[in-house]
C-alpha cells in the first residue's frame, strides 16, 4: 500500500511540476499581471464615477461631468482584450528569448485584423468605420489570449531558423530589430487575415464569437462559483504541503477566467447595473491566498516574544503570503 501512494505521490507532483513550469501558463500568468496598474486605474476611475454621496453624484450630473470619467474606463477595462493580446505575447517572447516588444506588436494588429468592423461613410477625411466594443473588452480575452500565444510561437519558428532579413553588425539595435521582425510579421498578418476572411466568409459572425460561445462561456460558468474557489485555494494549499508554489500554478490555469469575470464585474459596476459574478480574482487574494496567514500573522504580532515575528504581520496584510509561508516553512521541500 506504501508503495502504491508513493508512486501515486510522485505521479502527481510530476504532472504539478510540469504544470508549473509550463512556458504558456507562466507567460499568461505573467501577462496578466504585467495589465494589473492598467485594471486598477480603471477601477480608480470607475469608483470616483460612482462614489455613493447623493450631493455628489448631483453635482456630476448637473454639470454633466460623469462623461469625462467614461474616458479612462473605457480605454483600460473595455480596452481589456487589446491589452492583454500584446502583455501574453511581450512575455511569452521573453520566455523564447526574442524580441518581446515586436511580438506583443504584432500580436495585437493579430488581433485586430480578427476583430469585426463596418464601413462607414466617406467623409472629408477619408473613409470611417467602427468596431464593436463588445470584443475588445472581457468578452474577447480569450480571443486575445488565443492569438497572441499563436502569434508568437510562429514569430520564435520564424526566427529560430532564419528566416529573417539580417543587416550589418554597425547597424543600430533599434533598426535591426525593425528588419529582424519584418518577415516574421508578414507571414503572422497573412494567416490571420486569411482566418479573418475564411471565417467570415463561412461563418456567421465571427471568431470572437465562436471562441466566446465554445471556450469562455463555459469556463466562465465553471469557475464562478464559490465553491470552484474553494477548490482552487485547496488544491493550492496541498501544493504548497509538497514543496511547490501552489498560488502560481493554480493562477497560471485560472487567472484568464478570474481576470474576465473581474472586468465584467467592473463594468457592469460602471454602468449601474447588477454584477454578473459572484467570485472572481479579487475574492480569491483576499481569502485564498494572503487571507489564509492573517490570522497567524495577527497572532504573532500580538503574542509572538520574538521582534522579527511580530513582524510578520506586514506581508499578509499587504497580500504577500510566501515570506510568511516560507518562514514557517509550511512549504515542506521534499
Amino acid at each position: 500500500m506504501s508503495s502504491h501512494t508513493n508512486i501515486v505521490q510522485e505521479k502527481a507532483l510530476q504532472l504539478m511540476q510540469s504544470i508549473g513550469q509550463n512556458t504558456y501558463l507562466k507567460s499568461i500568468m505573467s501577462g496578466m499581471m504585467l495589465i494589473l496598474p492598467v485594471t486598477i486605474m480603471s477601477s480608480v476611475a470607475t469608483l470616483v464615477k460612482v462614489f455613493p454621496f447623493a450631493p455628489y453624484q448631483d453635482f456630476l450630473l448637473r454639470h454633466n461631468l460623469t462623461r469625462f470619467f467614461d474616458i479612462p474606463i473605457t480605454f483600460t477595462n473595455n480596452f481589456l482584450a487589446v491589452i492583454v493580446a500584446f502583455s501574453v505575447a511581450y512575455t511569452l517572447a521573453k520566455n523564447f528569448d526574442v524580441d518581446g516588444f515586436m511580438s506583443g506588436l504584432i500580436s495585437m494588429i493579430s488581433f485586430f485584423i480578427l476583430t469585426p468592423y463596418d464601413l462607414g461613410e466617406i467623409g472629408p477625411l477619408g473613409q470611417s468605420f467602427s468596431i464593436p466594443g463588445q470584443w475588445l473588452g472581457p468578452m474577447g480575452l480569450f480571443t486575445a489570449i488565443l492569438v497572441a500565444i499563436i502569434s508568437t510561437r510562429i514569430f520564435v519558428a520564424i526566427t529560430r531558423k532564419g528566416l529573417i532579413i539580417k543587416m550589418p553588425e554597425n547597424v543600430p539595435e533599434f533598426i535591426f530589430k525593425s528588419f529582424s521582425s519584418l518577415i516574421p510579421g508578414i507571414a503572422i498578418l497573412t494567416l490571420f487575415t486569411i482566418i479573418s476572411a475564411v471565417i467570415t466568409s463561412v461563418c456567421y459572425g465571427s471568431i470572437h464569437e465562436i471562441i466566446y460561445k465554445l471556450i469562455q462561456v463555459p469556463l466562465t460558468s465553471l469557475g464562478s462559483g464559490i465553491w470552484s474557489l474553494i477548490f482552487v485555494a485547496v488544491v493550492a494549499q496541498l501544493l504548497w504541503f509538497f514543496g511547490l508554489h501552489g498560488h502560481a500554478i493554480t493562477l497560471g490555469i485560472v487567472a484568464p477566467i478570474w481576470f474576465a469575470m473581474d472586468a465584467q464585474q467592473l463594468a457592469a459596476y460602471a454602468a449601474g447595473v447588477d454584477l454578473p459574478n459572484i467570485t472572481g480574482f479579487a475574492f480569491f487574494m483576499t481569502y485564498g491566498a494572503a487571507g489564509d496567514l492573517l490570522p497567524l500573522a495577527i497572532m504573532l504580532a500580538f503574542f509572538a516574544k520574538s521582534a522579527r515575528y511580530k513582524r510578520s504581520v506586514r506581508s499578509p496584510c499587504r497580500q504577500l503570503s510566501s515570506p510568511l509561508a516560507n518562514r514557517w516553512l509550511m512549504a515542506c521541500r521534499w
